[in-house]
């Protein structure tokens, strides 16, 4: 990358913007890589593509246009068509996934009876706790209070603590899961490596996609459950749940489920 840092430096931009160009250019293209493509080969429906994988990892949509800003430099140094141009994305970006009702997300849980107790734990702390996979490994024995059905989820950088109830089968089969183990500190104390973690989940995903072959991710499953809390609770109560900072961060959950998001697309909105 350092012909491209000094065709940068020429352009007259700061150290900074130089980073952050060059950082997203490189995740651009081994985005490509992955998809067996180079920077020559790429056109507008691969940035449309990745544009479509960025708003699944929930980032905002003016990050996302400093995306498509930072990789069209790019693109203008190899000298290439630029498919960059007059891409923007406008306004909020809308949830995509098809959202499950309650009683789909019940049926997916139940059917999954797979022998491994961790998997079942972990798939039910996503569809009625709505955890995502930081907040499920790094949950503590102390976490959980059994005997009044509850469990604490921590505060971190970007989630208030907060104390949500379990489903009294969730209760037995943790409470079981519990005294088999000899459990010190961790709840998953065996899933303390970023390998493990993303093996037991993909090997979760696949299983659970033989149950309802409408299943995209795990992440799927979480948006449902806020869908779920904002029909049942309202907006601040489902904020409460989910740990958000701001109820903006779940707004866009509301309204939707599995029949009204069929068939909808990610819309992309060149400038006039």
């Amino acid at each position: 990358m350092k012909p491209f840092n000094n065709y940068l430096e020429n352009k007259k931009l700061v150290k900074k913007s130089i980073k952050r160009i060059i950082q997203i250019a490189q995740k651009y293209l081994s985005w490509l890589k992955s998809k067996n493509l180079e920077i020559e080969d790429s056109s507008y429906s691969d940035l449309m593509n990745y544009i479509g994988y960025l708003q699944n990892q929930d980032l905002k949509t003016a990050t996302i246009n400093d995306y498509i800003r930072c990789i069209g430099h790019y693109y203008d140094f190899k000298k290439l068509n630029n498919v960059t141009i007059g891409v923007r994305l406008l306004g909020e970006t809308r949830v995509k996934y098809l959202l499950f009702t309650e009683e789909k997300l019940d049926k997916i849980y139940s059917d999954y009876l797979n022998h491994n107790t961790i998997k079942k734990i972990i798939l039910g702390l996503i569809i009625y706790q709505g955890l995502d996979r930081n907040e499920i490994f790094k949950l503590k024995i102390d976490d959980l209070d059994l005997e009044h059905g509850k469990i604490s989820i921590g505060f971190s950088h970007r989630k208030n603590e907060r104390f949500l109830d379990l489903k009294s089968y969730q209760i037995l089969l943790t409470y079981d899961y519990t005294k088999q183990n000899e459990l010190k500190n961790n709840l998953f104390p065996f899933y303390c490596k970023d390998n493990r973690i993303r093996k037991l989940l993909d090997e979760l995903l696949k299983e659970i996609k033989k149950i309802n072959n409408d299943i995209i991710n795990l992440r799927q499953l979480k948006y449902s459950c806020y869908a779920i809390w904002i029909k049942k609770f309202g907006i601040r109560k489902a904020q409460y749940f989910a740990g958000f900072k701001k109820a903006s961060s779940i707004q866009k959950y509301k309204d939707q489920d599995l029949e009204s998001l069929k068939g909808d697309i990610v819309k992309f909105h060149p400038l006039n």
